[in-house]
């Protein structure tokens, strides 16, 4: 074992360095919205795309909420539209105690054509002064703020995540799979 690591001790120090630098990096956007956790989700009033109903955090008190920060550029969040489309109506058609609100500082005309090409069905809140993206201290996309029943922020979530069907599924009703037709 010694002798390995010591044959290989250049790129076991390299995969250290980028290890850590990845770590740095995200350090960051973790120590921002740290703070926010266990603590009453930051209340906004915006519009969405539809002008006739605009969305308060607040009256969606007794649901559990996902905000989902995005933008039409963004590869990783264009990447997650068919699971979050696939989760929100599953989810909605059982009946659960749950919303999903997508949020997102890019001009409305992109928006409204981004959601008619992909089929969007869920709620699409506008933000173009950027008062929810910096209320929950957002710096990259995509970000999830997961709230709970109560109204308090549970976690955040970073980046692309490959499973995050099941992770809303699974949030939601306490299992990871789709339920019998």
């Amino acid at each position: 074992m010694i002798e390995y690591l010591k044959s290989n001790f250049f790129t076991l120090s390299l995969l250290a360095l980028v290890i850590a630098f990845i770590l740095y990096q995200r350090l960051p956007v973790y120590m921002a919205t740290r703070p926010l956790v266990d603590q009453p989700a930051p209340d906004f009033f915006l519009p969405t795309l539809d002008p006739e109903r605009p969305v308060r955090l607040s009256d969606y008190r007794g649901k559990k909420v996902l905000l989902n920060f995005w933008a039409t550029w963004c590869g990783p969040c264009v990447r997650e539209v068919p699971d979050l489309a696939a989760v929100h109506a599953e989810l909605t058609a059982a009946g659960e105690n749950f919303e999903m609100l997508s949020i997102t500082a890019d001009d409305p005309a992109t928006v409204r054509r981004f959601a008619e090409n992909h089929e969007i069905e869920y709620p699409i809140v506008l933000d173009p002064t950027g008062v929810a993206h910096e209320l929950y201290k957002v710096s990259l996309f995509p970000t999830m703020v997961w709230i709970d029943e109560d109204g308090r922020v549970e976690s955040f979530g970073h980046g692309a995540d490959y499973i995050l069907k099941q992770k809303i599924r699974f949030w939601v009703t306490g299992g990871i799979f789709e339920a019998a037709p």
